[in-house]
């Protein structure tokens, strides 16, 4: 039997158009529709740009050495099947744990966005207002239980597809990720006219606090334990560990952070390296290709956006672009007719919906490579006899992702995946230097330039940004982490003792 007919693996069908779409399709999503007006009027300001070039810096270095790590691993599983590899059981199963976070939480962040967009579509275009408590997550409206019905729909939707087949999922895909890229063009060229300058001055505001509570929303940033690094480079003082500062340096540090998750999922064109064609060489360029195309577009959209709409009026953040849909609040302030604000609904959820396709296909491959070693229930690795895709692991991880989506914000639910995806790409970084000096005679066809000092710089950038992540969310990660090893110490380790690769 072929490896081709071995009803175990996934058929091989795609091709570089394919892996850069899938990519553009998983990046540009909630980051830049939703969390763009809400970095650059709580943190950064004008400034944003920055934000949004040293994230995407950030991520060109990860995605050179994933291309690299893919090159030598043509495997699903994406970082996982890296580690297992190089660093063992240990370290892949939490690794491997982590990026289930990454994209569970990714995936149920960008289905709260779409719901968002839904409604702002249904209601701008055929005057349609859902009911709150079909459309809000529970506990938002006092003494009436509620419920995220339409990222439910959303998800039922792409569970279906993504079950049907890989090949379709493909072509919907490349055709709504072209979509988007043209809607995102049109809102530039719309708004383009109405940008005023003066917005843009000044460049970096003048740094302001606002006193709020630590646990929720300060970083590492403001514990008292490093107020020395505090005041070398920030010049906070002790007294202002109760505040949390917007707009300066640390404004666009916070921004890099948190703007940060508009870039999650350009890692997700390794995950899918089984169905690649010809992964070595298809891979990286997947990677680089799609992180090229979202990284312009960003920073044109930003520009225009922060033109249109000043992120701080009278030195305090612009509380209109803290919305749930800041590009539409741009677009109807500058056009009096609705169609605008309707091309712009739909490419906004075309994006989400392409977001969320990608999310979760890479969720369910990383969940089959992980069953495959015994981690977790052999069943999730079931591939299905006619459609070969892993169906069960489709089905159980995209329920939980709408039972997350069901019941927590969308803000909430990207801070606390930055910190799984920040944690899994310094490992990344680090594996290539480890297989360098320890498998340097292995083939690769790809290589990552300028090695160690650019994974170095990688890891050391991923450190910052983690850093600069509320305190909240590294609670919320270590709890995630306990239960990764009450799980691994309690079943993982004994079935993979038991059962080896």
């Amino acid at each position: 039997m072929s490896l081709e007919d071995n009803p175990s693996k996934l058929k091989k069908i795609l091709k570089p158009f394919d892996l850069i779409m899938m990519g553009v399709g998983c990046i540009i999503g909630v980051g830049i529709y939703i969390l763009s007006g809400v970095a650059s009027a709580n943190y950064a300001g004008p400034a944003i740009i920055i934000s949004f070039i040293l994230a995407g810096c950030l991520c060109a270095i990860v995605g050179l050495c994933y291309g690299e790590l893919a090159s030598m691993f043509p495997l699903s599983g994406s970082a996982y099947s890296y580690s297992y590899h190089s660093l063992g059981r240990a370290t892949a199963w939490f690794l491997g744990w982590t990026l289930i976070l990454e994209y569970m939480i990714a995936a149920s962040a960008v289905s709260a966005g779409w719901s968002s967009y839904f409604q702002k579509f249904l209601e701008k275009t055929f005057n349609i207002n859902l009911p709150n408590y079909l459309t809000n997550v529970p506990g938002t409206i006092e003494g009436h239980w509620s419920i995220n019905l339409p990222a439910v729909f959303v998800l039922f939707f792409i569970t279906i597809l993504s079950i049907w087949s890989m090949k379709e999922s493909a072509k919907f895909n490349n055709f709504m990720a072209l979509l988007k890229i043209s809607v995102l063009l049109f809102f530039i060229i719309i708004c383009l006219p109405h940008v005023n300058p003066a917005n843009w001055t000044p460049f970096i505001p003048e740094r302001i606090a606002t006193i709020k509570e630590i646990t929720d929303h300060s970083g590492i940033f403001e514990l008292p334990m490093i107020d020395f690094i505090k005041k070398l480079f920030f010049g906070i003082q002790m007294s202002d560990t109760s505040k949390v500062w917007h707009y300066g340096i640390q404004g666009i540090l916070t921004g890099s952070a948190i703007i940060f998750f508009t870039y999650v999922g350009f890692d997700m064109v390794s995950s899918v390296a089984e169905e690649t064609e010809n992964p070595q060489r298809d891979v990286p360029i997947g990677i680089i290709g799609s992180l090229l195309i979202a990284t312009i577009l960003y920073i044109c959209v930003t520009l225009v956006l922060t033109g249109v709409m000043p992120a701080s009026i009278n030195g305090l953040p612009n509380e209109t672009l803290v919305s749930s849909a800041p590009l539409s609040v741009a677009i109807d302030s500058v056009s009096k007719s609705k169609i605008p604000l309707t091309i712009l609904s739909i490419g906004a959820l075309a994006g989400l919906t392409t977001s969320i396709l990608t999310l979760t296909i890479a969720l369910s491959r990383i969940t089959l490579a992980i069953a495959r070693d015994k981690f977790m229930p052999v069943f999730l690795a079931h591939i299905h006899p006619e459609r070969r895709t892993p169906h069960i692991a489709i089905i159980i991880m995209n329920s939980l992702v709408a039972l997350i989506a069901m019941c927590f914000p969308v803000d909430k639910l990207a801070k606390l995946c930055n910190i799984g995806t920040l944690g899994a790409f310094t490992l990344v970084c680090f594996i290539v230097i480890l297989l360098r000096i320890r498998d340097k005679e292995r083939k690769r066809i790809f290589k990552c330039p300028f090695v160690p000092a650019l994974p170095i710089a990688g890891i050391i950038f991923c450190t910052i940004l983690m850093i600069s992540l509320p305190i909240i969310t590294w609670l919320w990660y270590f709890v995630w982490l306990s239960l990764g090893a009450i799980i691994y110490i309690f079943y993982s380790r004994a079935r993979v003792e038991r059962f080896p690769k």
